[in-house]
C-alpha cells in the first residue's frame, strides 16, 4: 500500500542556469512544515514559528470557512 502523502513533488531544470528547482504542492499543514522562508510581495522573509501558527490557525481556516480550497506551493533551488 502506498503512503498517504498529502503533498507531491516535481523536479525541473532552471532554464539557462546550472541548477534544478524542486516544487512541492499540497495541504498547507504538510507543506508549511518544510518551509523556512516565505515570498511575500516579491520579498523573501524568514518564516518564524509565530508566522507559521498565524497561517495555520488564522489565515487558512478563514479561507476554508469561505469555501476556498487551500493548497500551498513551495520550492527550493539546488546547484548541479
Amino acid at each position: 500500500m502506498l503512503p498517504n502523502r498529502k503533498m507531491n513533488s516535481t523536479v525541473m531544470t532552471v532554464s539557462g542556469e546550472s541548477k534544478i528547482r524542486v516544487y512541492i504542492k499540497g495541504a498547507p499543514f504538510e507543506v508549511i512544515n518544510c518551509c523556512t522562508k516565505a515570498l511575500i510581495l516579491n520579498k523573501e522573509i524568514e518564516l518564524t514559528n509565530d508566522a507559521k501558527e498565524n497561517l495555520m490557525f488564522a489565515v487558512i481556516p478563514t479561507m476554508a470557512y469561505e469555501g476556498c480550497l487551500n493548497l500551498m506551493m513551495a520550492y527550493k533551488d539546488f546547484t548541479i
